[in-house]
């Protein structure tokens, strides 16, 4: 199960959304808006996404994570997009299996390669009054090379229009 909303994660439902008689083991991960990063003191998270290719990569992660562990019963990953207070959950991911070490595997596995490859970016705004700036994820593929600007977008502003395209040159298709 996948899921990509504006509205508040809730961790139980994804727990819920894994629970099945023949797992012996849930885990799951919620990742949450710190109060501080890289020493500024954070007031809020803004994630955009490429919504039809996100839930692309979303599926293939999903995919992909049953075939390294083929215990895996089921598995639920949920991103929140748009703004994100303080203390609240941006990812969800919950993996139930018949033992614990694949469900943490699993767990484990389907949050780095989300963070590595799922179209989702993210603006920090800042307590301190300072301009508001989109984060390079370390994790991503090509991180460190933030996008930006041949078109006018600010360093590192999510290149929508660019992926969009790339996917319709694949066969992607229109989305969202």
């Amino acid at each position: 199960m996948i899921r990509l909303q504006v509205e508040r994660l809730d961790a139980g439902w994804a727990h819920d959304a894994v629970r099945d008689p023949r797992a012996g083991a849930i885990c799951c991960f919620e990742g949450t808006t710190r109060e501080v990063h890289e020493g500024r003191p954070v007031a809020s998270l803004a994630y955009e996404a490429y919504q039809g290719m996100a839930e692309r990569e979303m599926a293939a992660i999903v995919a992909e994570a049953r075939r390294r562990f083929p215990g895996l019963v089921r598995m639920c990953l949920a991103h929140r997009l748009g703004e994100v207070p303080l203390a609240e959950a941006s990812v969800l991911v919950a993996a139930s299996a018949p033992h614990r070490a694949e469900a943490f595997e699993a767990c484990r596995f389907a949050i780095d390669a989300l963070k590595a490859s799922v179209p989702i970016w993210k603006k920090e705004s800042y307590r301190d009054g300072g301009d508001a700036r989109w984060v390079v994820n370390r994790e991503a593929r090509g991180a460190g090379e933030t996008p930006a600007a041949a078109d006018g977008r600010e360093a590192g502003a999510p290149a929508t229009e660019g992926l969009r395209q790339r996917d319709e040159a694949r066969g992607g298709g229109a989305h969202r």
